[in-house]
């Protein structure tokens, strides 16, 4: 929303960042996706058994090693830095000087060898501090922000109190999208892109919202007003507007009162009586029913329609 949005995601990054998570599907997803999400995860290693020696970032100070392989040397893409270790526990050296620089090798050589009878391989989150996944980490490093240019207009539109209808006409207003006649006219709905109310030419948005005699009326209204008098006039149009709200939530809860007939105590009867009227008073009926205390017909009379003249 802060670079003028409505606060909706990328879909696929979303669903990336909501099926990841540090588990062992997940791991399979991230080598999948790892050109977007391997940067962001660190293996701790344990027996060296799970993490991929050449394309996993274990040294994080280096990265994948596949990066630092020396040119016109292949090493096997599917050795596990296990592999790497000799039947001594140490590294096996003379491999892996034939494969990469005397730098790579002292950031390895700091390393220390994974031993059997240790934990198996973890992977961590690098872009959390807890090494811990968020789906919310995730998604900034799909769709990241840096070098995106945040305009503070943005968070006047929505940080308000305003109704969600006007802030959204607002957030219309500043990406120039408001169904004006030459909006409409652009997109071929219409061949009049004038203004309706003072004949101008080109009724824009900048027209619509400031220079048409409708809007500089409305204008020149709150101008000619102290800032405390506006003030005034929106909570009152505020209250106006949560008072005819409780009115109405009120009526509507009156209406959804169930009415049933309720019946005399024992040894009594009850009358009920309707009528009705046509739109012109001159006609009318009515009619009753008689019941006892257990809602049992006694008597009753037939419809009568009376005449007024």
């Amino acid at each position: 929303m802060k670079v003028g949005g409505l606060g909706l995601g990328r879909l696929v990054p979303q669903n990336i960042s909501v099926v990841t998570n540090l588990d062992s599907l997940s791991v399979r997803i991230l080598r999948k996706f790892g050109n977007v999400l391997g940067n962001n995860t660190c293996w701790s290693i344990g027996d060296g058994q799970t993490a991929n020696f050449l394309y996993d970032c274990w040294i994080p100070e280096v990265g994948p090693l596949s990066n630092h392989v020396l040119d016109g040397s292949v090493l096997p893409a599917h050795l596990k830095v296990a592999d790497l270790v000799d039947s001594d526990g140490c590294w096996n050296w003379t491999v892996l000087q034939t494969y990469f620089t005397s730098e790579v090798l002292e950031y390895i050589a700091m390393c220390p060898p994974p031993p059997v009878e240790l934990r198996v391989d973890g992977c961590q989150w690098k872009s959390n501090g807890t090494g811990k996944f968020s789906v919310k980490t995730a998604y900034n490093s799909l769709v990241p922000m840096d070098g995106v240019t945040v305009n503070e207009d943005w968070r006047v539109v929505w940080d308000n109190d305003l109704p969600p209808r006007i802030k959204h006409f607002m957030w219309l207003v500043m990406h120039r999208k408001c169904q004006t006649n030459e909006e409409r006219a652009r997109r071929n709905l219409t061949n009049d892109a004038g203004c309706a109310l003072c004949e101008a030419t080109q009724e824009t948005i900048l027209h619509a919202s400031r220079d048409c005699h409708g809007s500089v009326a409305v204008w020149s209204q709150q101008c000619s007003s102290t800032l405390e008098e506006i003030i005034r006039r929106s909570k009152s149009s505020i209250g106006r507007i949560r008072d005819a709200a409780t009115n109405k939530d009120r009526l509507r809860a009156r209406l959804a009162v169930r009415i049933k007939w309720c019946p005399p105590n024992s040894g009594w009867v009850k009358i009920n009586i309707d009528g009705a009227s046509n739109s012109d008073g001159n006609r009318s009926t009515t009619a009753g029913v008689i019941r006892d205390s257990y809602g049992n017909w006694v008597a009753g009379f037939k419809p009568t329609t009376l005449r007024y003249l």
